[in-house]
């Protein structure tokens, strides 16, 4: 078949992100003897016209569209992506009569929910490896995809999804078709290359979608991992990379090992990763470092015991006091980020955490947030639908934030004035404004 994939994120704070998910998708049709083209509309000044010229010109047979984020999730700020992945959606069909296949990372959180708001007939939730090229051949046939893992279809005015696609063996798989990518652009713009060392993950935080699912983390073999590395850095052209991973350093054991094949084959590149306490030591960190890691993200989401118990985070205070004498130790730049707001937050425990991160890192680079995001099969929407914060009925596409009734919006404001005396220290709101404006200039 004749596929187009359109990658559909726009979004540039606080850098362009090279569309690593298409270019999945575009490598594993390839390696199915489809012929395949990428539109990058995150390169576009004129996205919707850019859909029409490019389908004109190609005249697929099939449509694939990659939604990366559906939103922001951010209670104060708060932005949907929906309204322009349903014009675009629009594009496609004033452009074309074939049929359209939606996927991505932010589509497969609400897989049926999206197709039926965009009135898509066929959608992929997960990853698309192993099932996509079942999906494209039923469709391909006219055969229903029931067989299919992560397979979503309208069937008789009703919407079907047939689970969550996922990979499981990862020898054998396609790297990303960057030549499909005007990766040059990318690099220009001080992006980097995403690579992953796993998929999921073994946490159980409260509010994270991942720590939903039961089945935990897939860990990638770390020569996969290495090996990939020196291909892409070879490939695109640059030795500046991004772990995709929620948190690189958990299972540390695996961890480790993926630093020490890139000091084995003396990878020489520069990297960033999200980490947080639990199962940190400083011989992981001196192993990262001496891998290339030049930053990390400390994802702490709380900073008082309660909190931290409540996020079902697994480390304590003194886990957040050891791993930061360790960064600071080894010589890692890091930066926090805090998530106040939720079940059994109340104004004490907000201005607690902020007097220990005070005391422990006023110095530091600290982002915080108000509010959470509440997504299906988390512990958040169990507390959230025993509060009557949802309803039974409640399509949860539409954003339910979770605020502790002790709390109000208007925090943010204080937390906004609080931060004016810390040169480092941001509100999420107070960040990406001052990101916006530099990707502005």
């Amino acid at each position: 078949m004749r596929i187009s994939i359109i990658s559909a994120n726009r979004e540039r704070v606080p850098d362009p992100i090279l569309p690593v998910g298409p270019a999945i998708v575009a490598a594993t049709l390839r390696a199915h003897a489809h012929d395949v083209r990428l539109l990058d509309l995150c390169q576009e000044n004129v996205p919707d016209q850019a859909i029409l010229s490019h389908l004109a010109a190609w005249e697929p047979d099939l449509v694939g569209m990659s939604l990366r984020n559906l939103e922001n999730n951010q209670l104060i700020g708060h932005k949907s992506f929906l309204e322009e992945a349903e014009r675009f959606v629009q594009a496609v069909k004033k452009a074309t009569s074939c049929p359209i296949l939606l996927g991505g990372s932010g589509y497969s959180l609400f897989p049926g929910e999206v197709l039926e708001l965009l009135q898509v007939p066929y959608g992929l939730a997960g990853e698309a490896e192993d099932s996509l090229p079942a999906l494209v051949d039923c469709i391909e046939k006219g055969l229903p995809p029931d067989h299919v893992p992560g397979a979503c279809y309208l069937s008789g005015g009703r919407t079907v999804v047939k689970g969550v696609a996922k990979v499981r063996r990862f020898s054998g798989l396609p790297g990303p078709a960057y030549d499909l990518v005007d990766c040059p652009k990318y690099l220009t713009e001080r992006a980097g290359i995403p690579v992953e060392s796993k998929r999921g993950c073994d946490l159980t935080c409260s509010f994270c979608p991942e720590a939903a699912d039961p089945e935990g983390a897939r860990l990638r073999p770390p020569e996969l991992t290495a090996a990939e590395i020196e291909r892409l850095v070879r490939e695109v052209g640059t030795n500046s990379l991004f772990f995709t991973d929620g948190l690189f350093h958990y299972p540390p054991d695996h961890a480790m090992a993926v630093c020490r094949e890139m000091i084995r084959r003396r990878l020489d590149v520069r990297w960033y990763a999200g980490i947080n306490p639990l199962g940190l030591s400083r011989d992981l960190l001196e192993a990262m470092k001496e891998a290339g890691c030049s930053g990390v993200g400390l994802g702490l989401d709380a900073a008082t015991e309660g909190m931290l118990k409540s996020y079902r985070k697994g480390f304590t205070q003194e886990d957040i006091f050891r791993a930061l004498n360790d960064l600071r130790a080894v010589g890692i730049p890091f930066m926090m980020f805090v998530l106040f707001g939720g079940p059994g937050e109340t104004e004490a425990s907000v201005w607690g955490a902020l007097d220990f991160l005070g005391s422990v890192a006023h110095d530091d680079p600290l982002s915080i947030s108000l509010g959470i995001r509440v997504y299906k099969g988390t512990a958040m929407e169990e507390t959230a639908r025993r509060e009557s914060r949802i309803a039974p009925d409640q399509n949860m596409l539409t954003p339910t934030y979770y605020l502790s009734q002790s709390l109000q919006e208007s925090l943010m404001d204080r937390l906004d004035e609080y931060c004016e005396g810390r040169p480092n220290w941001f509100t999420a709101r107070t960040l990406m404004r001052r990101m916006q404006q530099g990707a502005g200039r």
